[in-house]
């Protein structure tokens, strides 16, 4: 007959929770193991919420305080050519503006779920021409993670700037913020060089590195194929941001 003590059952560990709303938090602080949940389970629905719910309350706070006619005056002020405006065409553009101003409140719902639905898409068919097997569900839920802690760290830091200033016009607004190269360059630097200034962007960085991890786990390809599908795509959206600030 043993003396043993009976030996007591030790509970299994508890594993990491894997919930769609904890994975939002988690980004932030585990992001290899939110995109390895992604990639087998897809959630997209919360980041999407909370990417539009910055979106639409920075949109409150810009709103009240863009000194639309001050916008357009400084618009005309800068071209080089074309017909002076009178001071009558002058208030029925500034009425226009405003009008268009506040449809673009409303349409922010509508915009922000077809423009991450297009930027799936591309991430997509981006990796498929890697090679990779990725469904199109993991990626966009992917996609919406990666952007989560550069929306929120903006959406914070320019709120804080916004509000310490009672007007101001949508120019003054672009340099509010000096989280990018362009802020730094002096009025006198060509615009196509400014505008690709100004996508080098500190948080545009941090979704690109969030991207690359994302992109091959959730692919399965290595991380210089994601990195590279990374560069193409915004090496495209610079060449266009340039383009149409040469045509201003």
């Amino acid at each position: 007959m043993s003396s043993e003590a009976p030996t007591t059952p030790i509970p299994p560990a508890q594993e990491a929770p894997d919930g769609a709303l904890s994975r939002v938090l988690r980004v932030f602080t585990q992001p290899s193991a939110v995109f390895t949940e992604l990639a087998a389970s897809p959630t997209w629905l919360p980041p999407l919420v909370l990417i539009l719910l910055l979106s639409v309350g920075m949109q409150l706070v810009v709103g009240p305080r863009l000194d639309m006619e001050g916008t357009i005056r400084q618009s005309l002020a800068e071209r080089s050519s074309g017909p002076k405006m009178t001071d009558e065409q002058l208030d029925r553009a500034v009425e226009f503006g405003g009008k268009i101003a506040g449809v673009m409140r409303w349409l922010t719902p509508l915009a922000v779920p077809v423009m991450f639905l297009m930027l799936g898409g591309i991430y997509f068919l981006g990796l498929k021409a890697t090679g990779s097997s990725a469904e199109f569900k993991p990626v966009f839920a992917t996609v919406l993670h990666a952007n989560v802690p550069a929306a929120v760290g903006s959406t914070v830091v320019m709120a804080a700037a916004v509000l310490k200033h009672a007007s101001f016009t949508a120019q003054e607004l672009e340099g509010m913020v000096k989280s990018n190269l362009g802020a730094f360059l002096p009025d006198s630097v060509p615009k196509p060089l400014a505008a690709l200034a100004g996508i080098v962007d500190i948080f545009n960085i941090w979704q690109w590195v969030l991207l690359a991890l994302g992109l091959s786990i959730v692919g399965k390809v290595s991380r210089g194929k994601a990195i590279a599908v990374i560069v193409v795509i915004w090496g495209v959206w610079a060449l266009g941001k340039m383009g149409l600030a040469f045509l201003r």
